[in-house]
């Protein structure tokens, strides 16, 4: 317990607890609360200046079917932060199924809030509840309420990023995977949507899809094209059906690349050796100094013979 005499505790406090235990920080529908009722009870949807608290993993931002308008709110502010170059917050979606958990207890509008309308699909690669929290915390997940949308991006090194995760490199690929049911539809729409640091967001219309098809799967081998070099940046998927169901990821994030590497950069980390001096530009094997082997591999660099990117 936080000492004091207060039973309201603020996020800040709240977050801090959470992580000292160990756990999971989502903002459960952060967006909510608003009208009469809500400000009777002291009530209050999130503001821009709690979406910029840190130590939080994510934003339960869907919180029942056909409550576009307070997903659609929470989703536009999860943006701006992924814009302001934020890697460490991610979206679930859920149900607020207060009572019995098989019908909708809202009474007030045409809301739906039975349990697993609304739902959160992770990765793991074992099925436990460490790696569930795993999952979520590292934003391994989507969420749906009924079609799937996977897809992970491939460098030049062979390395791949599965959605949540950060990757360099160059000559990307994306490998997109999708898959519905009769219940839920043709997957009718798929939308890749990059995010560049700093600037906006914009759909890649030239990679959408309509498939119109209950599964599918394609790889775009020509993403370096769409990707900036100069600055991070990012890619999300989301999808809907012939019948009005939907799905979104999480980001996959792309480092920018390196600056030209030129036999000036050899020399000066030489010197810098002799010095014993230390940058962390410099220490390209990263055991925490500068020396001779640093130049060498430099030195490849700018004549082309290794890729350290």
């Amino acid at each position: 317990m936080i000492p004091g005499d207060d039973p309201t505790w603020n996020l800040e406090d709240v977050i801090v607890v959470v992580n000292s235990q160990g756990g999971v920080c989502y903002a459960a529908h952060p967006e909510g609360h608003r009208g009469a009722v809500a400000e009777a009870l002291d009530r209050v949807p999130w503001v821009t200046e709690d979406y910029d608290l840190t130590g939080y993993n994510g934003l339960q931002v869907w919180n029942m079917i056909n409550n576009d308008y307070e997903r659609d709110l929470g989703l536009e502010q999860w943006k701006r932060l992924l814009l302001n170059g934020r890697k460490d917050v991610f979206v679930a979606g859920g149900s607020d199924a207060h009572g019995d958990f098989s019908h909708a207890t809202t009474v007030l509008g045409d809301f739906d809030n039975a349990f697993g309308k609304v739902r959160t699909c992770v990765y793991t690669k074992t099925l436990g509840n460490n790696e569930i929290l795993n999952a979520l915390k590292n934003g391994h997940s989507i969420m749906t309420d009924g079609p799937l949308v996977v897809f992970n991006i491939t460098n030049n090194h062979g390395e791949t990023a599965i959605i949540g995760d950060e990757i360099a490199g160059r000559d990307f690929s994306l490998n997109l995977q999708w898959v519905s049911t009769s219940e839920f539809g043709n997957v009718d729409r798929i939308y890749v949507h990059q995010g560049i640091t700093g600037e906006n967001e914009t759909e890649l219309s030239d990679l959408s899809l309509t498939p119109a098809n209950l599964e599918g799967n394609i790889t775009f081998n020509d993403l370096q094209s769409y990707i900036p070099s100069d600055t991070d940046s990012y890619i999300r998927i989301t999808a809907t059906t012939d019948k009005g169901y939907r799905v979104y990821t999480n980001p996959i994030f792309i480092k920018e690349l390196p600056a030209k590497i030129t036999v000036v950069d050899a020399v000066i980390a030489l010197e810098m050796a002799v010095r014993g001096a230390h940058d962390a530009d410099a220490d390209v094997n990263d055991d925490g100094r500068v020396t001779s082997l640093d130049a060498l591999m430099i030195l490849q660099v700018a004549a082309g013979s290794i890729d350290i990117g």
